[in-house]
């Protein structure tokens, strides 16, 4: 399976990452040909009971009902394209990137988990990485197979619920496993060939490693291990 590097992050694999918006397109014109299915039926209902006479007109509606529905559905889908609008980072005066807003609203890339208890006891960030990419740039990324300048990967770190088990695992109703806990900071990574340019193109931030998160944070040569942050 390959799996999808950002600089020296280890984010996803490009299957898992492919299938999260085929789900997404799917759902979307599902959705619009069940609203003219549903149409359809109740049109067809109101012919029944009103006769001949109003044949013609509802017809007529239904037609009209289905272009918009058609239309809608076609526009769902078409949501994907490569001409969304694109959130870029934001800089302060002195250079330090600005938390990246409404994160959470982006597309969800995936959830690596590296235990401590897998890796002799010192995981270098033992914590579930939630990862995020800006939406405008995924779309942009499902055309060329390329990620484009500015784009920004959030990974917010989420700490393991309380361990019952001496590899760090606990049982709960749906078995045994490790779940997430208590947020514990972020990490964001932009893409940006010259300003970059001595980290392979891509900048490093950390928002601490607690919460709250910071406000800025400014740049790191590298990715920091779980004990420098």
């Amino acid at each position: 399976m390959e799996t999808i590097h950002v600089g020296y992050w280890e984010i996803s694999s490009r299957a898992a990452m492919m299938d999260t918006l085929s789900q997404i397109s799917s759902s979307n014109a599902q959705g619009g040909l069940n609203g003219y299915q549903s149409m359809r039926r109740e049109k067809n209902m109101v012919v029944a009971k009103k006769g001949r006479r109003r044949t013609l007109m509802i017809a007529g509606a239904v037609s009209s009902a289905v272009a918009v529905t058609a239309v809608f559905a076609q526009s769902e889908c078409n949501n994907s394209a490569p001409t969304r609008k694109r959130y870029l980072p934001e800089y302060t005066a002195s250079g330090d990137l600005i938390l990246p807003k409404n994160f959470n609203e982006w597309v969800f890339v995936g959830s690596p988990l590296a235990p401590n208890a897998l890796n002799g006891g010192k995981a270098n960030s033992p914590e579930f990485h939630n990862v995020y990419i800006e939406p405008g740039s995924y779309e942009m990324y499902k055309t060329t197979g390329e990620f484009p300048e500015e784009t920004i990967f959030f990974k917010e770190l989420q700490l393991t619920f309380l361990a019952e088990h001496p590899d760090g695992s606990r049982t709960e109703a749906s078995g045994r496993g490790f779940f997430p806990g208590k947020l514990n900071g972020a990490d964001v990574t932009v893409k940006n060939s010259k300003r970059y340019a001595g980290t392979g193109g891509w900048g490093y931030y950390n928002f601490n490693h607690h919460e709250a998160k910071a406000p800025t944070a400014k740049v790191r040569m590298r990715v920091l291990s779980h004990d420098e942050r």
